[in-house]
């Protein structure tokens, strides 16, 4: 599979354009299996396009928590995570929420090292290098839960923050993690939220 990303804005315009080996490897995060996926992709981000696998459809894993049964992750391994609010509320529209995340992420810094995240509105796409020897599971579960303490400690929401599970692509040697990462934080550029990405406060990357 690739991912070929060729990304109009809103006035017709091409600010971001390329091509190379890029795809969602298991389920996608809303659960479609094997589709030639164009326009949003499934966590609510545009101008996705996965090539018809239906041979790797048919093997693949159920969505959500389902997910990681009999997954393996290899620490010094990189991976590319999404993780969606709970029934998609925009939680992090309160830059206060979203700040909370980005200390949750920080702090696993022994166990992750964070190479670029964009909190959106509604989910959070996170590019990390796994440390130690905890799982991927493990550390993505303390992100989660951590963030919902400080969310909730600081009175800015009482409700359940994240879908259960994640979805999650180990990073292959060849992929190209500089492109990788601008592809990543462009995504308030797409949904329209923005028009620079500087106007964006929720976001940061290692090589940006």
């Amino acid at each position: 599979m690739s991912l070929c990303h060729k990304t109009l804005d809103r006035d017709g315009s091409r600010y971001f354009k390329g091509e190379f080996s890029f795809a969602f490897v298991g389920t996608c995060p809303a659960g479609d299996q094997g589709l030639k996926f164009v326009g949003a992709c499934p966590a609510g981000d545009q101008g996705l396009c996965l090539e018809h696998n239906p041979t790797k459809a048919n093997k693949m894993p159920p969505s959500g928590h389902l997910l990681r049964k009999g997954r393996y992750s290899e620490p010094g391994r990189l991976y590319l995570v999404t993780v969606v609010c709970a029934k998609r509320q925009r939680h992090f529209v309160d830059l206060r929420a979203g700040r909370q995340v980005v200390h949750a992420l920080r702090s696993l810094s022994p166990d992750a090292e964070t190479l670029c995240y964009v909190i959106m509105p509604d989910h959070l796409h996170w590019l990390l290098n796994l440390r130690g020897e905890r799982s991927l599971q493990a550390v993505v579960q303390q992100a989660k839960s951590l963030a919902t303490k400080l969310i909730h400690r600081s009175d800015l929401s009482s409700e359940q923050i994240w879908q259960r599970g994640f979805h999650d692509r180990a990073v292959r040697k060849e992929d190209d993690l500089k492109a990788m990462a601008r592809y990543v934080v462009a995504n308030p550029l797409r949904a329209g939220l923005v028009k620079r990405l500087g106007e964006y406060p929720l976001w940061d990357a290692k090589w940006l």
